[in-house]
């Protein structure tokens, strides 16, 4: 009989270690794995970084902030120079316009009378236009 009941304590004993050692053992493998993939997203993400990093620096040398120095001073001097050209521009038409209207207004009656001869011309025309169609 001690067989028997040393078999059931010792069964138990199994049991009890076979249940606890599985589930300390699956919640070990499911801590492990989602610890694994947190860690495997937070590594790609630094590797990001360190490349957003690596560019960063890469603008940030003495030479490539000379270059684009150097850039920036050309814009600005190519800007200037075409507003400057544009100012220019806009003062000789501005002349022009001023030269046409002095001269317009010099020449008001010539232009009044060549407007009535293009009127008078234009019903001439007209009144032809309608003997010729009868």
């Amino acid at each position: 009989m001690s067989s028997i009941g040393n078999l059931e304590n010792n069964i138990q004993i199994i049991n009890s270690f076979s249940n606890n050692f599985l589930k300390q053992t699956q919640d070990l493998n499911t801590g492990v794995i989602n610890t694994l993939t947190k860690l495997e997203n937070i590594i790609n993400e630094e590797k990001q970084n360190e490349l957003y990093l690596s560019n960063i620096y890469l603008k940030v040398n003495d030479d490539e902030l000379n270059k684009t120095n150097e850039v920036l001073k050309s814009y600005h001097d190519t800007l200037n120079n075409k507003y400057e050209e544009y100012n220019k521009l806009i003062d000789k038409n501005a002349e022009k316009i001023h030269q046409i209207s002095c001269l317009l207004n010099k020449n008001k009656e010539k232009i009044d009378d060549m407007i009535l001869s293009l009127r008078k011309l234009d019903e001439n025309i007209c009144y032809i236009n309608k003997k010729i169609a009868k």
